[in-house]
């Protein structure tokens, strides 16, 4: 996958996670109207039976695509995250493959020390 591929989808991400968030609030409103109209017209167990066999594809697919859109929120990043997630792992193999990054950390705490030695020596010449 080239670099402009890559930025494509990054850019897109926002755009899919919006429209599955779209999908899951219209399939969650078909429910719920679903099931007031069936409160609403149905006075016995009989009209409950003949509502549910001539309604019953609405409720079916508005479920499943409720199920479908939920899990795919889940797992679809947005604009942020993925570049966290693509960053972060660009650095941590850059980190993992240079060698000269792990003496960093010894260099620095030298460097500390020697300052703080520096500095306590004069304290004790001050005094």
């Amino acid at each position: 996958m080239t670099n402009y591929e890559k930025l494509y989808w990054l850019t897109r991400l926002d755009n899919i996670q919006g429209f599955v968030t779209t999908g899951l609030i219209i399939s969650s409103v078909v429910l719920f109207m679903w099931y007031m109209g069936m409160f609403i017209t149905c006075y016995d167990s009989e009209d409950i039976k003949r509502y549910s066999t001539n309604h019953s594809k609405y409720r079916l697919l508005s479920f499943w695509i409720a199920i479908i859109f939920s899990i795919l929120l889940v797992f679809i990043p947005s604009k942020n995250d993925a570049l966290l997630i693509i960053a972060g792992g660009k650095t941590m193999d850059y980190i993992q493959k240079d060698t000269s990054l792990s003496k960093i950390p010894y260099q620095t705490t030298s460097i500390i020390s020697r300052y703080l030695d520096k500095e306590l020596e004069e304290l004790k010449e001050g005094k």
